[in-house]
């Protein structure tokens, strides 16, 4: 928000190497641990098999394709808080450049819009008819809402489901960042409630 404010616009995406985290940085004084959620534990890149993903209670881990041992993490950015440029199709198709907020006053619903939330992976780009996933421990970085919808926090099973039916009410919830600076933990039933893009308009039902 306050890179917005000091300049007028959302950043370029950064690439495929370097993220959201070596644009920021520098605006947290450079503590690395803020990126790491409480209820997360780092991992080596040799012990996740060389992946970058993590977990309900894994951080991501971003350094083998950045060169940057520090670009670890917990907490995704909403992609579409990037000015467009970012890398197309991602793998659940193309993701369109123009429902990026490039400036302020494209945000309509400041208090329901997310900038930063839980994840198991680095960036997101939520669509409407984006599907849950099933595995609510793990996610996934295939789809746009498997990245998210970890129950990391809320009302949980003690055996977090890595198989859910998604048509049922989904449990557990994350901790969501919003555009007008406060921060809650929204169920993961809610996630499409919120405004992810620009021209976003809630879907009823949301998809299974």
């Amino acid at each position: 928000m306050l890179y917005i404010t000091d300049n007028g616009t959302t950043f370029a995406y950064p690439g495929s190497g370097p993220i959201w985290l070596d644009v920021l940085r520098p605006g947290f004084a450079n503590v690395n641990k803020l990126l790491i959620c409480p209820v997360t534990h780092e991992v080596s890149i040799a012990s996740r098999g060389g992946l970058s993903d993590g977990s309900v209670d894994t951080s991501w881990y971003w350094g083998n394709v950045s060169g940057n041992t520090n670009d670890s993490g917990s907490y995704t950015i909403n992609g579409y808080f990037y000015a467009g440029g970012w890398i197309n199709p991602q793998p659940w198709g193309v993701v369109d450049y123009a429902k990026a907020f490039k400036k302020e006053s494209q945000i309509n619903q400041p208090s329901l819009t997310p900038m930063f939330c839980d994840s198991m992976w680095v960036d997101t780009w939520p669509e409407t008819n984006s599907p849950a996933y099933t595995d609510l421990y793990h996610g996934t970085w295939h789809t746009a809402m498997g990245r998210i919808d970890i129950a990391r926090h809320g009302s949980r099973p003690n055996s977090i489901p890595t198989a859910y039916p998604t048509a049922q009410r989904l449990p557990g919830g994350i901790n969501v960042v919003l555009y007008d600076g406060h921060v809650e933990t929204v169920p993961l039933e809610n996630l499409w409630a919120l405004y992810w893009h620009n021209s976003w308009q809630v879907p009823s039902p949301r998809p299974p």
